[in-house]
């Protein structure tokens, strides 16, 4: 092999495991999704429009962060000023995987603690409420405008199966019904993928490069 040779073989070997460590790192980075609420699953009514965001950010599918907030029309949206959400439905398919401490984060008004428990509405799941948490009542109700933030630990590394998530919203209308919503399609943040497609990127300058070459020397 000469020189040119040697130097090529050298570029080539480079080439692939550059790639290969931006797309392991896009992997391995902190990864936020952000799901919009508006869909509904049970109950009496379908919103106009989406009454619900949640973005979750995890960089190890162990530990995450949950930020869900309610848009500031929710109560129009379900036609009464006193509709709230109690709690949030995780769909974990069986597992019951939570380990550590369930807290909520800075950011937080409206709901003054959360309690975590397996979901009696979906067997299998998980429930996080603060609709009834230590007594509170009504004084612990996520409505209009509000906003909770939590962490949570899991045993082992842990994903969701569609619908990953789903709101029990109470007090729907004159009658007072409640009923469940899942979200739309999530929308994954544009960093979230940029490591990753730099290295499919590469990878695939290097697939181009090569056949190329093929065909110049056929």
């Amino acid at each position: 092999m000469n020189a040119k040779q040697q130097a090529t073989s050298l570029f080539r070997k480079s080439a692939i495991a550059v790639a290969a460590a931006l797309a392991c790192a896009g992997a391995q980075a902190q990864t936020t999704t952000t799901y919009s609420f508006g869909t509904q699953l049970t109950g009496s009514l379908q919103p106009a429009s989406s009454f619900a965001s949640m973005s979750v950010t995890t960089s190890d599918n162990t530990s995450y962060l949950f930020d869900l907030q309610l848009t500031s029309d929710f109560g129009s949206l379900f036609n009464n000023a006193n509709a709230f959400v109690g709690k949030v439905l995780f769909n974990t398919n069986g597992t019951d995987p939570i380990s550590g401490s369930v807290a909520l984060a800075p950011g937080t008004w409206g709901v003054s603690s959360i309690r975590y428990s397996s979901s009696s509405a979906q067997p299998g799941s998980i429930d996080f409420d603060f609709s009834e948490t230590l007594g509170q009542g009504s004084n612990n109700r996520l409505t209009s405008g509000e906003r909770v933030m939590w962490t949570t630990a899991f045993a082992q590394p842990t994903s969701f199966v569609a619908p990953e998530f789903a709101l029990h919203v109470q007090s729907i209308g004159s009658n007072g019904d409640s009923g469940w919503y899942v979200p739309t399609s999530p929308i994954p943040e544009p960093e979230t993928y940029a490591l990753m497609l730099a290295g499919l990127g590469l990878l695939g300058f290097h697939a181009r490069r090569r056949k190329r070459k093929e065909a110049a020397a056929a």
